[in-house]
């Protein structure tokens, strides 16, 4: 397995596709698999080498000293991925990242033996981004998975499949498989005492939109419904932080916001331990790993129609979804939980046997290795 920038010490990863990566190797090690996962990374200037368990070792690369992300790729990258083929000798090479890390593909290995996991789409992150600097780079990564695209590929949802195959490129054997996520997820204890506490975890930015649940957060105070919002995750840029900060003072929130900044995946933990409720504002997704996540702690979560956060929702069963940048269905269904412990106690356990039955890591891990097998026999 191949990804870069995976932290050196796995304790401080942050989400994403990092997380989703951890994940599954704690599902291959219930499985037995012999894996070998190679991080590039520049908080190492030689090759080191952490076990992970019996039969996976994580081997942290240094990416290389060019300037630019894909240059290391394509130079320094490459040869080490052909160096480890050549000595671990394996029946699969799964990348956990597209785009310009596909560079590093580009090495006298079987093609035919290549996975990649889509994480996101890099053509629908153009559409919606709001700098040209970021629509050029996401363009460009765009072509560049659709150029060097492996024979296989595993899709995290049915929306992200159709969205992937909605632009021209090249084609690949496809399997949909969601992220997977860690057994200490599904052991927090369900809710106890509701504590009327709401949780944003993710980016501080115009996509993520927590603007739209701090509208939604004033009317419920207007209305008496006290909600507390515990706020995990950091600014992308200075002039969203002045956006969020001064709608928060002018309309007198501050008691009922506190601000975590990036916690741990231990203290995000500990963190679903005291809420009830995960809100996800997003206007773009592809399959939100906080929600999943959430999901497995027995949380109530209220997710937005957008990408394939319907596909992980049964609404009013096992949570809810409105429509994307609707402040009153967001306020509706949080006036409808408060106070209101029985259904949210509800709600969260018809969560959590959901996500024991579609994201518990060894499930996904063994239906991974049974997508390799397909692969292998062909």
């Amino acid at each position: 397995m191949l990804v870069p920038g995976l932290p050196l010490d796995t304790n401080k990863i942050k989400g994403g596709v990092h997380s989703a990566t951890i994940n599954l190797l704690n599902g291959f090690k219930e499985e037995k698999a012999q894996v070998r996962l190679l991080a590039f990374t520049n908080e190492v200037k030689e090759v080191t080498i952490r076990n992970f368990s019996d039969t996976i070792d994580i081997y942290f690369i240094p990416e290389g000293k060019m300037p630019y992300h894909a240059l290391n790729y394509l130079f320094a990258c490459r040869k080490h991925v052909e160096k480890q083929y050549r000595s671990f000798q394996p029946d699969i090479i799964h990348f956990e990242l597209g785009g310009a890390f596909l560079l590093s593909s580009l090495c006298r290995i079987d093609r035919k033996k290549m996975v990649l996991t889509v994480h996101g789409i890099a053509f629908g992150e153009a559409k919606i981004s709001t700098t040209w600097r970021r629509k050029l780079m996401c363009y460009y990564n765009g072509y560049l998975e659709r150029l060097l695209l492996p024979k296989h590929v595993v899709q995290l949802s049915e929306y992200s499949n159709k969205l992937f195959n909605s632009w021209k490129g090249g084609k690949a054997d496809t399997c949909i498989i969601p992220n997977a996520i860690k057994a200490d997820y599904f052991q927090i204890p369900p809710i106890g005492q509701v504590s009327g506490t709401i949780l944003y975890l993710g980016i501080l930015y115009d996509r993520k939109n927590i603007m739209l649940l701090l509208y939604a957060l004033k009317k419920l105070v207007e209305n008496n419904m006290a909600y507390r919002l515990e706020v995990v995750g950091g600014y992308l840029n200075e002039e969203y932080k002045e956006q969020v900060e001064n709608y928060i003072k002018e309309n007198k929130l501050e008691q009922y916001i506190h601000f975590n900044g990036w916690l741990t995946q231990p203290e995000v933990i500990e963190k679903l331990n005291e809420i009830d409720i995960l809100v996800i504002t997003s206007k773009q997704e592809t399959l939100p790993m906080a929600i999943a996540e959430a999901m497995a702690a027995g949380r109530v979560v209220v997710g937005t129609d957008v990408g394939g956060i319907p596909e992980m929702i049964d609404n009013n069963e096992n949570g809810f979804v409105f429509t994307e940048g609707s402040e009153s269905g967001l306020y509706s269904i949080l006036a409808s939980l408060y106070k209101k412990d029985d259904k949210v106690k509800q709600i969260g356990a018809a969560a959590k046997i959901k996500a024991q039955n579609t994201y518990f890591a060894a499930r996904v891990a063994r239906e991974t290795l049974n997508f390799y097998q397909t692969i292998i026999r062909a």
